[in-house]
């Protein structure tokens, strides 16, 4: 029996030891994204005598959300448990005791007293200390930070670019009523060409008899609707109307001012952003070719007006176009709009005048 008691000390000790390392690691590298208007709620109000704190926003990142309560919970087992394992000692050192005061002058039972009351003091000398050699290995380790999980926006759009958007219509004698794009915070394309899918079949929900609704025919048809004014009126290179969300505020009225100056045809957009980080253009805005080592690397130089006037706001303050013949009016415009316009060679740069760099 004395001989397998400092062992359960071993395990105990261990475990606290391993539930510290766990917790470091776990909060430490495991941020996880939240879904989209995620509700938190806490288990209880309080564990083992630990009240938990309520989820908040970061102080150091406003873009993640801190839940704190996760490692108090873990730091209210760990403080229960150490109370568990200093009683236990106490009771050992009591039993070892008890067992010399009883032992007659017997050899063995002194040397069984010994080892009881041994083992309850390097328990609890370990007990104790362990805080200490946690934190000489690495301070972190006794740390329960909470865990900083990134908030996700929801966001509500029904295409992206440009698409076959459903709407519906109302044929009367009178003329015929279709849906708005507007309606679903969209802008109509000036022309369906700019929709590349096949276009969907009408769909009738019903036709009018006789009486008040007669010859009423009302069903669903399809606009091409964009997700925004420039999608609506420029023509792009493959793929690139997928980065017109990225447009800043300044941006957009530089091209709006431009469009009317241009003739038709004239202007057609080679790039925005950057379609490796769409939606987060900001990221690849460092000091230096730092923004090469990305992976995958980013396609502007890494303070280029495209990815952000050195801000985390994660808009575009610049449009490239690639219609190189039309170079001269494009300068030209640009200029008359306040935009910084510079001729990269096999395309034409315009940079917001907002944006300090280009």
């Amino acid at each position: 029996m004395p001989k397998k008691f400092p062992k359960i000390f071993t395990v105990i000790f261990l475990t606290l030891i391993i539930l510290q390392t766990g917790a470091f690691v776990f909060f430490t590298l495991f941020h996880t994204p939240a879904k989209a208007d995620a509700k938190w709620t806490n288990p209880t109000d309080n564990f083992f005598f630990t009240p938990f704190s309520t989820p908040e926003e970061c102080p150091d990142d406003p873009t993640k959300t801190c839940v704190p309560w996760i490692g108090e919970y873990i730091g209210g087992i760990y403080n229960y448990a150490i109370g568990i394992v200093g009683i236990l000692a106490a009771v050992v050192l009591m039993f070892g005791g008890v067992i010399w005061l009883t032992a007659g002058g017997s050899p063995e039972r002194v040397k069984e007293a010994k080892a009881w009351i041994g083992a309850s003091i390097s328990g609890l000398v370990l007990m104790l200390c362990s805080y200490m050699i946690l934190y000489q290995i690495n301070p972190d380790l006794i740390k329960l930070n909470p865990l900083k999980i990134k908030s996700v926006a929801k966001k509500e759009i029904a295409v992206v670019g440009c698409g076959w958007q459903k709407v519906t219509y109302v044929n009367t004698a009178g003329g015929n009523f279709l849906e708005e794009c507007s309606k679903y915070n969209l802008v109509k394309a000036d022309s369906e060409s700019k929709c590349k899918e096949q276009k969907p079949a009408n769909e009738v929900t019903g036709i009018g008899g006789g009486g008040v609704g007669a010859g009423v025919a009302t069903g669903y048809s399809y606009s091409c609707c964009c997700d925004s004014e420039i999608g609506a009126t420029w023509s792009f290179d493959p793929g690139i109307e997928k980065q017109t969300g990225d447009a800043s505020a300044s941006l957009n009225s530089l091209l709006a001012c431009m469009k009317q100056k241009l003739p038709a045809g004239a202007g057609r957009i080679s790039s925005i952003s950057d379609s490796n980080y769409i939606g987060s253009p900001s990221s690849c805005y460092f000091s230096g070719d730092a923004c090469k080592s990305l992976n995958p690397p980013c396609v502007h130089s890494c303070t280029s007006c495209h990815y952000g006037r050195g801000k985390d706001d994660n808009k575009s303050y610049a449009v490239d176009f690639g219609d190189e013949e039309n170079k001269a009016l494009i300068v030209t415009a640009a200029t008359e709009c306040g935009g910084k316009p510079l001729d990269e060679g096999n395309h034409i740069h315009v940079s917001a005048s907002e944006c300090p760099n280009l």
